[in-house]
């Protein structure tokens, strides 16, 4: 065998060759050389660095734990490693190397060691937190994005408040976090305040986490200042951003608003041509959102299976079942979601026996959505036994949903079923079901209000209620006049 070729000492020579590494089989080949030279222990931390840029978590803690004295600055990545597994067992084996190593008083290493105990076990990740001395910005924002994550945003705000200087990174953490767990409103007041902080502005991911805010809330007004806000700061330049856009003013009604700023987009994802499509389909646009989807074919990234259940959605709504057919057929590999959306297609078209002879076709089990379309269908159509037969599925699935029952309901009593309609109504009864109540949102000067079915908390709610009586009463008098008029 010829001898190897030498390489030069040092890390330039290293840093080259790892830098031409771009997959796993590239990494493989350069850490067999090194083995074969002798020079695995060579800079470990550069090759740690090139593991976990390439996504190889398992790989880099394999390559950390063959080094006998791991370089200081190994520690760090090999941390990153293991907080992107979540593995509880690894972090405190990797937490017992540093302590032996003497590094337990390095900033950098703690943060790092914070970071892999909050992906895995958040009390010794607190544990941890509370031992720092002196923690930094990035201990304190490690912390909060723990809790935001799993949803504690009662502890996240109360770690934010005791941050010395919350910075960019801090607002962001929390107003995404907000976002997250289903409180929009906060997530805004939170996005509102920190434009008030001085010194600090809102960068592209912050402002992302707002729009999206103001999509759950409809809040049409404050979508319209950050869209502003991101053309001044020139952010508008972000691909995601611009998808939140597109999706806050599909979502807000402004669908000619999320076409125009679709069509100025000068590069386009996949995920935003989903949201344009998705968004169309939300409004009945059924044709508009298959031209869109026929468009992407043509000159967009291929489709993915998302975008087939958008724009399958889309030919639900539009009744566009031939359309459907054609999405449907050329989707590869569909999901149990893409035989719903296609059983809605043809249910609701009234082919509700080409919808169960799909469904009788699957080749796995039907959910709540596949059996509530045919359902669903079953009523518009008048079909008492296809209901029966759907409503027995349901049950299987979902048997505490009470619309179920109610759309069954329906069935007989267009036949004229009353015995079987006071049947269903006893079931609902009997079982202590209830319908989820219904929300709307409405903004009024810059507030946005939510009402819930049943609900009477609302401050103003005897004058609502007086003035709806009031409109109800004009209503039917102009009715009346309208009546006489044309007698």
């Amino acid at each position: 065998m010829a001898p190897l070729p030498p390489l030069l000492p040092g890390e330039p020579w290293l840093r080259a060759l790892l830098s031409r590494c771009s997959s796993h089989a590239h990494l493989a080949q350069a850490h067999a050389s090194l083995l074969r030279r002798g020079l695995d222990q060579s800079s470990p931390h550069l090759f740690l660095s090139a593991c976990t840029a390439l996504g190889l978590p398992l790989y880099a803690l394999s390559v950390f734990s063959l080094s006998p004295h791991p370089h200081p600055l190994s520690f760090p990545l090999a941390l990153k490693a293991a907080a992107s597994l979540s593995d509880r067992h690894v972090t405190p084996q990797l937490h017992c190397h540093v302590i032996l190593s003497g590094l337990s008083p390095d900033l950098h290493v703690s943060s790092a060691l914070l970071l892999a105990y909050s992906s895995s076990s958040l009390p010794s990740a607190l544990q941890l937190f509370d031992e720092i001395p002196h923690p930094d910005p990035v201990c304190w924002n490690t912390i909060t994005a723990a809790h935001a994550r799993r949803g504690y945003m009662d502890r996240a705000q109360s770690l934010f408040d005791r941050m010395p200087r919350p910075n960019v990174v801090s607002w962001t953490t929390l107003i995404s976090g907000y976002a997250r767990s289903g409180a929009p409103a906060a997530a805004l007041a939170a996005f509102r305040h920190m434009q008030a902080q001085p010194g600090l502005r809102p960068d592209t991911v912050s402002v992302l986490a707002a729009v999206s805010a103001c999509a759950k809330l409809g809040d049409l007004r404050s979508g319209i200042c950050l869209h502003r806000y991101a053309l001044r700061g020139e952010l508008f330049r972000s691909v995601p951003l611009t998808n939140a856009l597109i999706d806050m003013y599909a979502k807000c009604g402004s669908v000619t608003t999320a076409m125009e700023v679709f069509e100025a987009m000068p590069e386009r994802s996949v995920v935003t041509w989903t949201t344009m499509i998705a968004g169309l389909a939300r409004h009945g646009l059924g044709e508009e959102a298959v031209a869109v989807f026929e468009r992407m074919e043509r000159e967009g990234p291929a489709p993915n299976s998302v975008t087939r259940l958008a724009v399958l959605a889309g030919c639900s709504h539009g009744g566009l079942v031939e359309a459907g057919r054609r999405v449907f057929e050329a989707t590869t590999a569909p999901t149990v979601e893409h035989y719903g959306c296609m059983v809605d297609v043809l249910s609701r078209a009234g082919l509700l026996r080409e919808a169960r002879e799909l469904i009788e076709g699957m080749p796995f089990e039907g959910n709540a959505a596949v059996w509530g379309s045919l359902l669903a269908g079953a009523r518009s159509g008048g079909d008492e036994e296809l209901g029966a037969f759907a409503l027995g599925k349901l049950t299987e699935v979902e048997p505490e949903n009470c619309g179920n029952y109610s759309l069954m309901s329906d069935i007989y009593a267009g036949q004229g079923r009353w015995g079987q309609v006071g049947m269903m109504r006893k079931m609902i009864r009997d079982g202590g079901l209830r319908k989820t109540p219904g929300g709307s949102s409405v903004e009024v000067d810059g507030l946005v209000y939510e009402f819930t079915s049943r609900c009477s908390s609302h401050p103003e709610l005897e004058g609502i209620m007086n003035t709806l009586a009031h409109l109800s009463a004009h209503l039917k008098e102009m009715v009346m006049g309208d009546a006489q008029f044309f007698s």
